[in-house]
């Protein structure tokens, strides 16, 4: 499994409604290691399909950075129209 595959599914909405099953709230907010291996379960393509997985992400991240980048720069010129005082 490609670590970026792994890394991505455990961040997505479904890896995050099968850790929430496993959290223990109590005391010190906690995952069991052993309950995990067990079942928590990752649908695992062939390593071409996860490699265009990855790559499809980090479009979308790249994407959505370069929007708040814009969002920023569009709130900064918005202010500098008026600037106090």
């Amino acid at each position: 499994m490609h670590p970026l595959f792994l890394s991505a599914f455990l961040n997505s909405d479904g890896g995050q409604v099968q850790f929430a099953k496993f959290r223990h709230d109590f005391g010190t907010p906690n995952i069991n290691i052993s309950e995990l291996a067990d079942q928590v379960i990752v649908s695992l393509p062939p390593l071409s399909v996860q490699l265009n997985i990855v790559s499809r992400i980090n479009y979308y991240e790249n994407e959505i950075f370069s929007a708040r980048e814009t969002v920023l720069n569009s709130q900064r010129s918005k202010s500098d129209l008026f600037p106090p005082g």
